[in-house]
């Protein structure tokens, strides 16, 4: 079964000339593109923004990533898969942080709270119970190394990504696909 004169062998009818069914555009028959097109690796733009995406961790930690996953989908896929990443890691970590400052608040109320009617009658009222320092300072330890280890991790992604490497998050392999 021919095509038309001119025509590669695999032309079927319906599709346009050169391209058969079950094969890529223009790489008809099982052969490689030539060299130098295809997947070559992330362009220039790409590495930039994923690079950007990572770095976001110091102005724009949830918005750009986001932004640029959702505007590079289709044209850029490196940059869009690691907008991806740094986005879902970026709000992971703003959770945590949230959740652990709505922690140290409720110790903070709960422990003020509940020391108020045990000072003395001949106690100074104006007097500070020191007693939830270490819990607070507890809270905003854990506050502190959330963040450094966001902005370690962050660093170590932008760099790879700068590099054109693929960088998945620790915990977010599963946003791979």
């Amino acid at each position: 079964m021919g095509g038309p004169a001119g025509y590669a062998p695999g032309y079927a009818p319906g599709y346009a000339p050169g391209y058969a069914p079950g094969y890529a555009p223009g790489y008809a028959f099982g052969y490689a593109p030539p060299l130098g097109y295809g997947m070559g690796g992330p362009t220039e733009s790409e590495k930039t923004l994923a690079g950007l995406c990572h770095l976001s961790v110091f102005f724009a930690p949830v918005i750009l990533p986001l932004i640029i996953w959702l505007a590079m989908r289709r044209s850029q896929p490196y940059a869009s898969q690691q907008a991806k990443q740094a986005f879902w890691f970026h709000l992971s970590f703003a959770a945590l942080v949230f959740i652990a400052a709505i922690g140290m608040q409720v110790y903070f109320f709960t422990t003020a709270f509940a020391t108020v009617g045990t000072v003395g009658v001949g106690a100074d009222p104006t007097s500070i119970d020191l007693s939830l320092l270490p819990g607070i300072f507890a809270l905003y330890g854990v506050m502190i190394a959330l963040g450094l280890i966001n902005v370690v991790f962050s660093i170590i992604a932008a760099i790879q990504a700068f590099q054109g490497k693929p960088y998945h998050y620790p915990l977010l392999g599963w946003l791979s696909a």
